[in-house]
């Protein structure tokens, strides 16, 4: 049963992330943002709320473990998997954005997360963590590379949204998505969790893997 209610979580997670995207991502055209901008902020985020909620509750029920080899693991089948099996299908073409501005941004990424996680190494402390204030650092980056992006791009230049096609809905159907799409991802990403951490303990894996 716990590997059953472990799928309908992560169903639900899935399906709120896709309402959440798809209900914000019309709302921001209804309030006539520019695709691009749509594209790195709302489709984004949205596409990573499914790592945002499953780290936030593993953090909460005290399984840290989980909630960083979530991201790492999530990051690691993003360049690695998905890329490698992308470019087997057909071979990527970069842009000078990719080369200047993308993949240097991804690499300065890990190099922060690994000096921050990096106390004991560096002489800070005994007990390698992730402080507060070193959340906000990372907070700060994002917003900075956001503002990096936005400012740096030519006005109106507009976004493939990943490749969701525009769909016209209402707006009350659009606030739907996003209510239903919020309420779908807490409480799949609890479920998720908690049948996750029972189903380690019975098999006695750990929470980081």
């Amino acid at each position: 049963m716990e590997f059953v209610l472990l799928v309908i979580g992560l169903a639900l997670i899935l399906a709120g992330a896709n309402f959440l995207t798809d209900g914000s991502s019309d709302l921001a055209r209804r309030l006539r943002i520019s695709e691009f901008v749509i594209g790195i902020t709302v489709i984004g985020i949205g596409t990573s709320a499914p790592e945002l909620v499953v780290s936030i509750g593993a953090a909460l029920k005290g399984s840290s473990d989980m909630s960083v080899g979530n991201i790492i693991g999530s990051n690691l089948v993003n360049t690695l998997v998905i890329l490698g099996i992308t470019a087997l299908i057909l071979p990527l073409d970069l842009s000078a954005n990719n080369i200047k501005k993308d993949i240097p941004f991804g690499v300065l990424a890990s190099v922060v997360l690994l000096i921050v996680c990096s106390d004991s190494l560096l002489g800070d402390s005994y007990r390698d963590s992730i402080s507060r204030s070193e959340g906000l650092l990372l907070l700060a980056l994002f917003i900075v590379f956001l503002s990096y992006t936005i400012y740096s791009s030519p006005a109106g230049k507009k976004s493939d949204s990943e490749g969701l096609p525009e769909k016209k809905r209402s707006l009350w159907l659009s606030i739907a998505f996003v209510a239903g799409g919020l309420a779908g991802l807490i409480y799949g990403g609890d479920l998720f969790l908690d049948h996750a951490l029972i189903i380690s303990r019975r098999f006695g894996i750990s929470n980081r893997l």
